[in-house]
């Protein structure tokens, strides 16, 4: 059974926001939350704690709250808080925790999450600057240990993770079409597994360290299978 899922019905979709709504662009705003910032009907509320602007989009019927580094306890809705650090969360919250849906925008990574009292639990992606996307469950606030990774390249990964590399087992469906399912360790082929090709040839055989390792054979369309061995990625040649 394939570990690969289908994207399109990953978790970027419902339950997560709708885009209108929550996603944020390269700012970090959402497009509902820009507009009630210019909205002239904005109302600002200049208290030591906060600045709060509210307001109420007709065909939403969604008030947005604007806060500065710290979200009242009693407060509870939809809002944006701009953390000191440079961060910003816009979201859900119940008194005042992030609690429901919500976007943490970090320097290196968006997070669009399920929250429960200010961490996140259920299903997440997290949206990293250099293109990696990671789709998986977290419980209170610790990540589960398999999920679904995009890679820059549109190489798709399902499977087992050991600090956002790929570590025990998974399948990797390259780009290109060929795949790998098998065992890995610190991102690299480590273990049994089998590669696919597009053209229909099989590989199935050992890894060490991302290098093919002792008995190797392939299986090739309308061909009989041919099995050598390799030493760290060196084929060995048959003695005569």
């Amino acid at each position: 059974m394939s570990y690969i899922t289908d994207v399109t019905n990953s978790p970027t979709k419902p339950p997560f926001p709708s885009p209108e709504k929550h996603r944020a662009d390269s700012t970090g705003v959402s497009s509902a939350a820009k507009r009630a910032l210019f909205s002239e009907n904005s109302q600002a509320d200049h208290s030591d704690a906060c600045k709060t602007r509210k307001w109420t989009d007709e065909s939403e019927q969604e008030t947005l709250a604007i806060f500065d580094t710290m979200v009242p306890t009693d407060f509870s809705g939809w809002a944006q808080v701009n953390y000191r650090d440079g961060t910003s969360y816009l979201g859900d919250f119940v008194n005042g925790m992030r609690h429901g849906i919500g976007t943490l925008s970090l320097k290196d990574r968006i997070c669009i999450a399920n929250w429960n009292e200010d961490v996140i639990h259920g299903v997440a992606e997290i949206r990293f600057n250099n293109g990696f996307r990671f789709i998986g469950r977290w419980n209170n606030g610790v990540r589960y240990d398999s999920g679904v990774s995009i890679y820059p390249d549109h190489s798709q990964y399902a499977g087992e993770f050991k600090n956002w590399m790929r570590h025990g087992q998974g399948e990797v469906v390259y780009s290109d079409g060929n795949s790998y399912k098998g065992w890995w360790k610190n991102d690299k082929q480590h273990g049994s597994g089998v590669i696919k090709y597009a053209d229909g040839s099989v590989i199935l055989g050992n890894f060490v360290e991302g290098q093919m390792h002792g008995k190797v054979t392939r299986f090739s369309p309308n061909m009989p299978s041919v099995t050598v061995h390799y030493d760290n990625g060196k084929l060995i040649p048959k003695s005569t």
